[in-house]
């Protein structure tokens, strides 16, 4: 924490850890550094140390090229930078798209909670992303707080544009036939907030 309280003072906004051992390290690291409320608030990449070993030993330098590039797209859009873009033609043909994927992560057991998440892209290109999450009664499929995360998102997609999104392609993981109508209620929900 204090490693990283000083780095954010001298102006780095990222840092590269290197782990011998990933096995509960790596949550450490990104709550000290980006989720806590201590306020580092600093980027950071996290690599296995055997992964860099491997760069090293490669003569051919395909790994050191596929490692980079993979770290630099991680990186880039970590800073809210454009990997990858839909075609122009179609952007123009759909202005105004919202794409929003929703999801519930279950623990092994029915005690603990699950986990409810929804993202949606804010930009017109599709490529920057927010979210929201909440946590629920454990083993349950269907979303509560859909309403309440949807406003948000859509919140966002307005302040980003002046003007809510015109279209909203809706991805929805996990989903028995049997529940397909509740889900499909909640889309109908989602125009009445639009």
């Amino acid at each position: 924490h204090n490693q990283f309280m000083e780095l954010k003072a001298n102006g780095f906004e990222l840092v590269f850890v290197v782990f011998e051992d990933a096995v509960g390290n790596y949550g450490k690291i990104k709550r000290a550094a980006e989720l806590d409320s201590s306020g580092v608030d600093i980027m950071t990449q996290c690599l296995k140390e055997a992964t860099l070993s491997k760069m090293m030993r490669d003569s051919t330098g395909r790994q050191l090229n596929q490692i980079c590039s993979n770290l630099l797209l991680k990186d880039n859009h970590k800073f809210n930078g454009t990997n990858y873009a839909i075609v122009e033609n179609v952007l123009k043909a759909h202005k105004g798209i919202m794409f929003l994927g929703a999801d519930v992560n279950h623990p092994g057991s029915s005690v603990k909670p699950s986990v409810a998440g929804i993202v949606a892209s804010y930009d017109l290109l599709g490529m920057n992303y927010d979210g929201y999450y909440k946590y629920q009664a454990g083993r349950q499929e269907m979303i509560h707080g859909f309403d309440e995360g949807i406003k948000i998102l859509l919140k966002r997609y307005l302040d980003e544009n002046r003007r809510l999104p015109e279209k909203i392609l809706y991805y929805r993981d996990g989903v028995s036939e049997s529940q397909f109508s509740k889900v499909n209620s909640k889309v109908l929900i989602m125009k009445l907030i639009n």
